[in-house]
């Protein structure tokens, strides 16, 4: 098992980072997403790729994130616990998967563009929303069908629902662009500076900014990044506690132990009080990766590790969903829903501490009694991707599930909706599940 995870890692490694000018997205996906994606971020390589990053890379700082913890992360999770208790009140099973995607969409949008899309408030259908489930769907069927750009012309209709969907992405991208661009100086002074102000104040070395065009590229590129992945990361995760029930019982004990009731939350409390809330989450996007595969073009001839040799032009792909299920490098129970694989405790004892559960780690401090929270290596843990291209917005994702997740199990009791669609993932090129999360949502009782 050691030298197959070695094995695995030092792939990983060589292409991710060691090599990774060798390692390219490549024109055979960029042709695939263009329409969609425009230029932006996901589909660039080298010094555009390199532009983007540094540019975006402004915004995601300490100080954000613990402004965040305790205000806008915070509010939108107030949001939906409103939404919530309405559906409780009246008794009617909620839709999961459909309010995170409404969660994130509010609070991304908000905090990096500048937009109220209001999408938890308003019922009925959300048109970007619905217009981007669409697009993502599109791609993944892109990238298994070779044929893809003459089977768009000729599958009645296809032409035309992806034109009005990409359309109603120019329209939000316009509304954000225009309204920034026609603020006054004592509105700009009046708000924090967001992602899009970056983009927007950018100049280079030539004297020139960035075209509405390229503003556009990266408004949809980063909007699939904070809007899908993790609204899909709280869904997998509430589907995994809720069949899991042993470790739902073991998060909701240490949310308690940890906060006593308290809905004050901070950065440290987030980072580094709730260990076993943040292996929960980590082990949700070990087994359900939002972003499930990476594509790499190989630029020259290449030998990998092990001897494998590669020619320029080679498509190279890593599946994080099937990293995540090989027994050999997560062990015999690697395919399980198993949070404790995250955790160390301080005793030497740890083998009986990983079975443990609530009942038998009462403890009447604020401290958790699930011990502490240790990372994985990016090259064996690749949900979050690695090297230069690991995720920009990883610590605003992993904060934003965590206090989402904190108000809603301090409020509510959630369980399955019996009789309804197995959880099976829909094609995309994140990983939606195919069918609503029908959930029934009831005030806790606290002992």
């Amino acid at each position: 098992m050691t030298r197959i995870l070695t094995r695995v890692s030092c792939t990983n490694h060589f292409i991710i980072l060691a090599n990774f000018d060798n390692y390219i997205k490549g024109k055979i996906f960029r042709d695939q997403l263009t329409d969609i994606l425009g230029r932006g971020i996901f589909v660039s390589d080298q010094d555009a790729w390199r532009f983007h990053r540094k540019t975006a890379a402004n915004i995601f700082t300490t100080k954000l994130y613990r402004q965040l913890v305790e205000g806008a992360f915070h509010d939108t999770g107030l949001d939906l616990c409103s939404v919530l208790e309405k559906d409780r009140l009246a008794q009617r099973p909620v839709d999961l998967q459909e309010l995170f995607l409404k969660l994130t969409l509010d609070a991304f949008g908000k905090l990096t563009f500048g937009l109220e899309f209001n999408a938890l408030t308003c019922e009925g259908p959300n048109e970007f929303g619905d217009a981007f489930d669409y697009l993502t769907a599109n791609v993944d069927t892109r990238v298994s069908n070779p044929f893809w750009f003459i089977t768009d012309w000729i599958l009645p209709g296809k032409m035309t629902k992806l034109r009005n969907a990409i359309g109603v992405l120019d329209k939000f991208a316009s509304m954000a662009i225009e309204k920034r661009k026609g603020e006054s100086v004592e509105e700009k002074e009046k708000r924090p500076k967001d992602l899009l102000d970056h983009f927007i104040n950018h100049v280079a070395d030539d004297g020139s900014k960035l075209t509405n065009v390229e503003l556009r590229d990266v408004f949809v590129n980063f909007m699939i990044a904070g809007r899908d992945t993790t609204a899909q990361a709280l869904t997998w995760q509430f589907y995994s506690l809720m069949t899991n029930p042993r470790v739902m019982n073991n998060l909701v004990h240490e949310i308690d132990v940890v906060l006593q009731g308290s809905q004050a939350y901070t950065y440290e409390i987030m980072t580094h009080g709730l260990p076993y809330l943040k292996a929960v989450f980590h082990e949700t996007l070990r087994l359900y990766p939002p972003v499930p595969k990476n594509v790499k073009t190989v630029v020259d001839d290449d030998v990998l590790p092990g001897g494998v040799r590669v020619y320029k032009g080679d498509v190279i792909g890593i599946s994080s969903w099937c990293l995540a299920r090989n027994k050999e490098v997560w062990g015999e129970d690697a395919e399980q829903f198993v949070p404790e694989r995250w955790l160390v405790y301080p005793s030497a004892d740890s083998t009986s501490n990983m079975s443990r559960d609530a009942n038998s780690t009462a403890d009447k401090t604020n401290l958790s009694p699930f011990g502490k929270f240790r990372m994985e290596s990016p090259y064996k843990f690749t949900s979050f991707n690695a090297g230069p291209r690991l995720c920009l917005g990883q610590t605003f994702a992993t904060l934003e599930a965590l206090v989402t997740t904190t108000l809603l199990l301090q409020k509510y009791e959630f369980g399955l909706v019996p009789g309804q669609q197995p959880a099976v993932v829909k094609g995309s090129v994140t990983l939606p599940m195919a069918y609503p999360l029908m959930t029934k949502v009831t005030s806790r009782v606290r002992a």
